[in-house]
C-alpha cells in the first residue's frame, strides 16, 4: 500500500520538542474526554492516561478462548478503528508514548500488519465513519496539538481501493471526542456529528449533518438537551439515532434521541445517565449498557435500552465494577466486554454477555491490561481484535491480540421484558376475523378523515372491493368505503390492541385491493407500529399501493425487532379515488414465525398436463402483463355495464371467471394481456376454454379476443386462435390444436383489444390435455 505524507512542515521540530512537552501533554490529555467510533462493529474509547495499575484477573468460571498476537509498528492509544468490507481493520491516529497525536495509520490484514498512508493532520479524539456508497472512510475532527487544545474542523478521506488519503469536506465547527454515525437518507448517506469538546475542553451541545453526496455540512438549529462529549451513537429500528454514555460538565450526561427526518434532539429521561459504560447493539431495537460510572462510583450492573427509550435491568453483572471497557457485538447478539479500568487500574478482563437467562461469562484474560484501546468484532464471527491502548503502567502498547470467543459464546442473550401495560395481549396466537364485530380494534378518533366499515358481501361501489369475506365467504370483513367524500387522499385509521411479552412476533392478515380495471385509482394500505402506546408511530412497516388483483392476498410482517417492547398496531388506508375500497380480514398475531407465504407463480412457468383452471381459488398460473393498458378482472355474477358480459360464470353459474372491464378509460383500442403458463414434452397438445363475448347494442361494437403462442420465452408471439365482434349471449367453447408445436416449449397468453365500452370479454374453464 502506498504512503501519503501530509503537509506538516513543522512536524520535525515538534518531534524534537516532545520530551519538553510530555508532562504538559499528559496533563492536557487528562482533561480530554473519550473519543467514540461510530458503527455497530467497532467502538474505540479514548481515556486519560497515567498511573493505571494492572488489575487482578476477573473472578468467576472461565471458558475457553484462543488468542493470537501481533504488533503495531509503534505503540499507540486513543486511536480510531473500523473494519472494512474486505475484513481489514483500519487504524488511524491516536497518541504515541509521549502523549503526542499521531498522523500515521495502520491496516491489520489477514496476513499481517501494514503501515498505511499518513493523514495530513495528526489527530486524537477524531471519528471514523464508513461511506458504503463510495467505499471510503471519513476521518473527521479531533485534536491535533494537546498543548494548545487545537480542535480540527477538517476531514480526510481514506480510500481502501487506492490506499490513499485525500482532503475531505469541512465541518461547520471544529469538534473532538464527538459522536459520529453515518445513516441512510433519501437514497444517499449523511453523517451526524453531535457534541464533543471545543478548544477549551468544554463540552458542546451543538450538532451538524454532513451530506456526503454534496460535501456540505450544515449546523442544526436543534441542540442536545445537555452539552456532552464521548457519547456513542446507534441507528435503531425506528429510524432514529440514540446517543448514550455522554459526559457533561458535571459528570454523566442525559441520553439523547435524534430524529433524522425532523433533525431534532430530545432527552431520553428514562435512561440512567452513566459515563464510561461499554455499549453495543444486541439487536436493532436493543442496546446493552454494561458497567461505567455514575455519582455512586464504578458500576458492575448492566441495563438494556430499547429503541423506544425505555431502560430495563438485565439482571446480569460484570465480575468486577469497571469503566471504559470496550464492547463489541458478536455473531448471535452476544457482546464481548473487554478491558477498561476497575478499582485497581487497567483491566485484563474479558467477559461475554450471553445466554438465556442472560449472564456475563468470563473468558481468559488478555495478555496485556488495556484502557484507551479499540476492539473490533470481525463480521459474522466471534473473533475480536484488540489493539493498542494504555497498559498497566499508563504507557501506550503496540500489542495486538486476536481472540476467538466462539468457545465462550452460548445461546443468544435473553432480552429483558418490560411489564406489559394494562390490557396488553400476552397470550398467542391472537386472531380476529371481524365476524362478531371489531373486537379490540377501533376507529381512530383523531388524525384521520373517515372510518373503516364492517361489511358482509360486496361493497356498494361496483367493480371495486371483494365480493365476500376471506374467512368463510359469508362472514364480515373491514373495508374503506371510498365513495365521495372519502375519495382522493382521504385517510382511514384502524387502531389495534397492544402486544407484549414476546421474543418473536409475526403479524399475518389478508387484504383485498381491487381498485378498478385500469389499476390507476386504488390507494395505499399501510401497517404502522407504536412502542409508546400510540403517542408516536413508525409508519409503513408494511405497505402496498395500487391494484393488487381481484383475490384476497396474504401479508406477513415480521415484528421480531420489537422484542422487549410493547407494540401497538394500526392499519392506515389512504384513498386515491372512489374505487379505493381496500379490505382486511383474518388478522393473526403470533409469538412464533409461521411458514413463509406461498410464492406467486413465475411468468411462463412450465406446468404439467392435464391442466385445468376455473379461477375459483384465484388466478392460478395466469398473470397480469405489466406492459399493457389495463388488467383482467376476476369476477362473479354480471359485469357492471349493461348489454355486455355474462350473468354468471361457466363452471357453476355462481363461481368466478376472468373478464376485461371495457368502461372508460379502457376503450377504445385498449389492450389487456393475460400471461399464462408454458407446456413442453408433448407429441400432441389441445387447449380448450370457454369464452363469452356478448354485445346487445351493435351501435357500440365488441372488440377482439386472441389466444397467442410463444416458443421463444415470450419474446415474440403468434396468434393461434382469434374471435372479434359479438358472439351471442351464451358461453362458447374454443378448441385449439397445438400439436404442431411438438418438441418445443409453448407459452400461452390471451390478448383482448377493446372497441367500445361494450367490449366485456370473458374466459373460464381452461383445460390443456396432451400426450407425451
Amino acid at each position: 500500500m502506498s504512503h501519503a505524507n501530509g503537509p506538516l512542515g513543522g512536524w520535525s521540530e515538534n518531534r524534537e520538542r516532545r520530551p519538553a512537552l510530555a508532562d504538559q501533554a499528559r496533563r492536557v490529555l487528562m482533561r480530554i474526554v473519550h473519543q467514540r467510533i461510530a458503527g455497530p462493529l467497532v467502538i474505540a474509547l479514548a481515556v486519560g492516561c497515567g498511573g493505571h495499575q494492572r488489575s487482578k484477573p476477573s473472578s468467576g468460571t472461565t471458558s475457553g478462548a484462543s488468542t493470537a498476537t501481533k504488533q503495531l509498528p509503534a505503540p499507540r492509544a486513543e486511536h480510531a478503528a473500523i473494519e472494512l468490507p474486505s475484513g481489514d481493520i483500519f487504524i488511524a491516529g491516536g497518541v504515541d508514548v509521549m502523549g503526542m497525536p499521531l498522523a500515521s495509520t495502520v491496516l491489520i490484514t489477514a496476513s499481517g500488519v501494514v503501515p498505511g498512508p499518513d493523514m495530513a493532520s495528526p489527530r486524537v479524539g477524531h471519528s471514523l465513519t464508513y461511506d458504503a456508497t463510495s467505499g471510503t472512510v471519513l476521518i473527521a475532527g479531533g485534536i491535533s496539538d494537546p498543548a494548545t487544545g487545537a480542535v480540527l474542523d477538517t476531514t480526510e478521506v481514506f480510500d481502501p481501493a487506492t490506499g490513499t488519503i485525500s482532503p475531505g469536506p469541512q465541518l461547520a465547527k471544529g469538534r473532538a471526542h464527538h459522536a459520529a454515525i453515518a445513516y441512510p437518507s433519501g437514497g444517499g448517506v449523511k453523517v451526524l456529528f453531535a457534541g464533543g469538546v471545543d478548544a477549551s475542553g468544554a463540552p458542546l451541545a451543538s450538532a451538524e449533518v454532513l451530506d456526503l453526496a454534496s460535501g456540505q455540512s450544515a449546523a442544526l438549529s436543534s441542540t442536545l438537551s445537555e452539552a456532552q462529549s464521548r457519547a456513542q451513537a446507534f441507528f435503531v429500528d425506528t429510524g432514529d439515532i440514540l446517543l448514550l454514555g455522554g459526559v457533561g460538565a458535571n459528570g454523566a450526561a442525559a441520553a439523547q434521541r435524534f430524529d433524522p427526518n425532523a433533525n431534532t434532539f430530545s432527552a431520553l429521561s428514562a435512561v440512567p445517565a452513566v459515563e464510561g459504560a461499554a455499549l453495543a447493539a444486541v439487536a436493532p431495537n436493543l442496546l446493552l449498557v454494561a458497567g461505567g460510572e455514575d455519582a455512586s462510583g464504578l458500576l458492575a450492573s448492566s441495563t438494556a435500552v430499547n429503541s423506544g427509550g425505555s431502560a430495563l435491568a438485565t439482571g446480569a453483572d460484570l465480575a468486577a465494577a469497571r469503566r471504559d471497557a470496550v464492547a463489541a457485538r458478536l455473531s448471535n447478539g452476544s457482546v464481548a466486554v473487554v478491558g477498561g479500568k476497575d478499582a485497581s487500574g487497567a483491566s485484563m478482563a474479558v467477559e461475554v454477555f450471553t445466554g438465556a437467562p442472560a449472564a456475563f461469562v468470563a473468558a481468559p484474560d488478555l495478555g496485556v491490561a488495556r484502557v484507551g484501546h479499540s476492539v473490533t468484532a470481525r463480521a459474522g464471527s466471534d473473533v475480536i481484535v484488540v489493539v493498542g491502548g494504555y497498559d498497566h503502567t499508563g504507557v501506550p502498547t503496540a500489542s495486538i491480540e486476536e481472540v476467538d470467543l466462539s468457545a465462550v459464546v452460548g445461546a443468544a442473550p435473553a432480552l429483558p421484558q418490560a411489564p406489559p401495560p394494562p390490557g396488553a395481549i400476552t397470550t398467542y396466537p391472537y386472531t380476529e376475523d371481524f365476524d362478531a364485530g371489531l373486537g379490540a380494534w377501533t376507529n381512530a378518533t383523531a388524525g384521520d378523515d373517515f372510518d373503516w366499515t364492517a361489511q358482509v358481501g360486496p361493497t356498494q361501489s361496483i367493480g371495486t372491493g371483494p365480493d365476500a369475506d376471506h374467512t368463510s365467504g359469508n362472514g364480515s370483513y373491514l373495508y374503506t368505503e371510498s365513495s365521495y367524500p372519502n375519495d382522493s387522499g382521504q385517510v382511514a385509521i384502524l387502531e389495534g390492541p397492544t402486544f407484549a411479552s414476546f421474543q418473536v412476533l409475526e403479524l399475518r392478515f389478508w387484504y383485498h385491493m381491487l381498485g378498478d380495471s385500469s389499476g390507476l385509482t386504488m390507494g395505499t394500505l399501510s401497517v404502522d407500529v407504536s412502542t409508546d402506546g400510540g403517542q408516536t408511530w413508525t409508519n409503513d412497516v408494511w405497505t402496498k399501493s395500487g391494484t393488487q388483483g381481484s383475490s384476497w392476498n396474504l401479508a406477513v410482517v415480521d415484528l421480531s425487532s420489537y422484542a422487549g417492547q410493547a407494540v401497538t398496531l394500526r392499519f392506515r388506508g389512504t384513498t386515491a379515488s372512489y374505487r379505493s375500497d381496500m379490505a382486511i380480514d383474518d388478522i393473526q398475531v403470533d409469538d412464533q414465525l409461521g411458514p413463509p407465504p406461498p410464492q406467486p407463480p413465475q411468468p411462463g412457468a412450465v406446468v404439467p398436463f392435464p391442466y385445468r383452471e376455473d379461477f375459483e381459488s384465484g388466478m392460478g398460473a395466469w398473470l397480469q402483463d405489466a406492459g399493457d393498458d389495463f388488467d383482467w378482472t376476476r369476477n362473479s355474477g354480471g359485469t357492471p355495464s349493461v348489454d355486455t358480459g355474462p350473468t354468471g360464470d361457466h363452471t357453476t353459474g355462481s363461481g368466478n371467471y376472468l373478464y376485461t372491464e371495457a368502461s372508460y378509460p379502457n376503450n377504445p383500442q385498449k389492450t389487456a394481456i393475460l400471461n399464462g403458463p408454458s407446456f413442453n414434452n408433448f407429441s400432441s397438445l389441445e387447449l380448450r376454454f370457454w369464452y363469452h363475448m356478448r354485445n346487445d347494442d351493435p351501435t357500440f361494437p365488441m372488440g377482439s379476443l386472441d389466444l397467442e403462442v410463444s416458443t421463444d420465452g415470450g419474446q415474440t408471439w403468434t396468434s393461434a386462435w382469434s374471435r372479434s365482434g359479438a358472439q351471442g349471449s351464451t358461453w362458447n367453447e374454443a378448441v385449439v390444436d397445438l400439436s404442431s408445436y411438438a418438441g418445443q416449449t409453448v407459452r400461452l397468453r390471451f390478448r383482448v383489444v377493446t372497441d367500445s365500452f361494450n367490449s366485456d370479454v370473458c374466459i373460464d374453464d381452461i383445460s390443456v390435455t396432451g400426450t407425451p
